[in-house]
């Protein structure tokens, strides 16, 4: 089963606040010890072990790995008019 992906601007720190936070908190109900995974969108990728949690809209956890994914050739634009 895949990790639980999470959208944040520095994955590298460990940290998820805000929106994303929330819903990782409230509406998914990830726990101490779980991992998921954080990603920025533009290619890098966070696993983590969730440490603490504090309120309703932030967690933190211990990095586990860090991966680059490379951008893929060829490049794709896609559109719709």
């Amino acid at each position: 089963m895949s990790l639980p992906v999470f959208i944040t601007p520095d994955p590298a720190r460990g940290e998820l606040d805000g929106a994303e936070g929330r819903h990782a908190v409230t509406v998914k109900r990830i726990g101490v010890g779980e991992r998921i995974m954080l990603v920025d969108g533009a290619g890098t990728a966070a696993e983590i072990a969730v440490a603490e949690i504090r309120g309703k809209d932030y967690l933190r956890g211990e990095v586990l790995g860090l991966t680059q994914v490379p951008k893929p050739t060829p490049r794709v634009t896609v559109v719709q008019a």
